[in-house]
């Protein structure tokens, strides 16, 4: 089997494990941010975290998608490593990003209605 197709083999489940790992993760921790900003709202709390999650989901499978092509060619398993590496290694930046965007975001909305309520 060619390289570059075990690559892709490989790079796409484990970007898929990463992605609703994190966002599993999230999920369930963040519901408890959303609650205090929603002011103990269950059902709106609920429908944000969980459209948050499906966009948080959308977002970056669609980066994984989008970064899967590998240039060149792969001649031995050690450049499949470091091709591997490299991807995954840009798929679990990009969903860490995509994580302290949403913390700034809970944070920056909590501390907002905090200041209103005085």
């Amino acid at each position: 089997m060619d390289y570059i197709i075990q690559a892709y083999l490989i790079y796409l489940p484990l970007s898929v494990l990463i992605t609703f790992w994190v966002g599993r993760t999230l999920f369930k921790n963040g519901r408890r941010f959303i609650f205090d900003i929603m002011n103990q709202n269950a059902p709106l709390t609920n429908s944000v975290n969980t459209l948050m999650v499906v966009g948080f989901y959308l977002v970056n499978m669609g980066f994984a998608v989008f970064t899967l092509k590998i240039a060149g060619d792969l001649d031995n398993y050690r450049m499949l490593i470091e091709a591997l590496s490299f991807k995954v290694g840009l798929v679990i930046v990009f969903v860490g990003g995509m994580h302290f965007f949403y913390l700034y975001l809970f944070f920056r909305q909590r501390h907002k209605i905090k200041e209103e309520k005085g």
